[in-house]
């Protein structure tokens, strides 16, 4: 659609801007695994499960779009199926796992063999499971994330666009069983395995919603600053704004019941191979996180987002949305960073290179996949009732 072509500029910057910071913090991070491979695994996940989180937050949302409908879906379809379809890039990204397993994983290393835990999980919990696991997993994830948008793509040009909504629907519906399937082993295997003595069936879940919770907050963001620019700042009106501001109120609350609930079920169990992932983050500097996170993840935006007037205000509630951006980093640092640094609290460098590294080359490639089809699912049938703020 020629009206949107003002916003290919910026988009294109963001582009160039993300190869380069992406070059750079790859390049330094490159460096650092010369001077301590182990440091730099252990950064390079952080960085990793940062941005995974968000691709596939965006692919749920996607997926679960496509099954409800709703109004708070149609204008941010289009950033959802360039942030699922980064999937691809996000697998390629993990081949260098392959190569860090026993720095990353107690269970890779030969003296796991000695341990009776171990033993009972050996059959799940190897490295060949591992890898075969994770080929399965992104297959999956892009198989679901190519469908669904080449279907939205065939409806901008179909003759009959309900048809290929029921088509939608009909794909999407088994795709979210499949996405809270993979996700479920997939967290087991890359963030819970770090302590392979320790288990919660939460965990799953917790991830799950804070996918979800990212790619919200990633998206106001995005459509706040689109929105600056025409023709956006006529489609994009305060009614959808307050609409992703109460969902991501929703999803506020929801993180916030996994996280007391895995805590309580843990707590009252009160078995000494699960409370000691707890008294890992209770010590050393790390217990101050955990306060930061109460406050700022949940008491602050919970408060702010019950107002109607923060949530219709696209400034304001980018402002919330950055915030909660920022506490998604650090809550996922607090879930993996005491594994490696038990003790006291650290941040080594290069967790940021890895961070823009990765996400450099994240954004680079959403941007450039956001422009390359209509911003707007042009001929979806539910579109003109969204336009005319029905």
């Amino acid at each position: 659609m020629s009206e949107f072509e003002n916003l290919r500029p910026n988009l294109g910057r963001l582009q160039t801007i993300g190869l380069v910071v992406g070059a750079v913090g790859l390049a330094i991070a490159v460096l650092g695994a010369f001077l301590n491979l182990q440091t730099f695994f252990q950064a390079y996940l952080f960085g990793y499960l940062f941005w995974f989180n968000l691709a596939l937050g965006c692919l749920g949302l996607l997926l679960v779009q496509n099954v409800t409908g709703g109004r708070w879906g149609l204008l941010i379809r289009r950033m959802l199926e360039a942030g699922a379809l980064t999937i691809p890039l996000l697998g390629l990204l993990f081949v260098p796992f392959l190569f860090g397993l026993p720095q990353l994983y107690a269970w890779a290393r030969p003296e796991a063999l000695n341990d009776e835990v171990y033993l009972t999980k050996a059959a799940y919990l190897n490295q060949p499971g591992y890898i075969i696991r994770a080929i399965i997993f992104f297959a999956i994830w892009s198989a679901l994330a190519i469908a669904v948008t080449r279907l939205s793509r065939a409806q901008d040009t179909a003759s009959n666009p309900a048809a290929l909504s029921r088509r939608l629907r009909i794909v999407s519906a088994p795709g979210i069983v499949l996405y809270v399937i993979t996700i479920t082993l997939a967290s087991t295997d890359w963030a819970m395995s770090l302590d392979f003595h320790w288990f919660s069936t939460i965990y799953g879940m917790y991830f799950m919603v804070s996918q979800g919770l990212t790619a919200f907050t990633f998206v106001i963001v995005v459509l706040a600053a689109l929105s600056r620019q025409r023709p956006m700042a006529e489609m994009v009106r305060p009614p959808l704004f307050a609409d992703l501001g109460t969902l991501t109120f929703a999803f506020v609350i929801l993180w916030t019941y996994m996280s007391f609930a895995q805590y309580l079920i843990i707590w009252s169990a009160n078995i000494a191979e699960e409370v000691t992932w707890y008294l890992r983050r209770a010590e050393g500097g790390w217990e101050y996180i955990a306060i930061v996170l109460m406050i700022f993840h949940f008491a602050v935006p919970f408060f702010l987002l019950l107002s109607r007037r923060i949530k219709r205000s696209a400034q304001l509630l980018t402002g919330v949305a950055a915030g909660l951006l920022i506490m998604r980093l650090i809550d996922l640092y607090w879930l993996i960073g005491p594994e490696f640094h038990a003790s006291v609290l650290e941040v080594n460098w290069l967790a940021f290179a890895t961070l823009a590294g990765i996400g450099g080359l994240w954004l680079a490639a959403f941007a450039w996949l956001l422009p390359r089809r209509p911003f707007l699912p042009i001929r979806d049938p539910a579109l003109p009732m969204v336009l005319s703020g029905d």
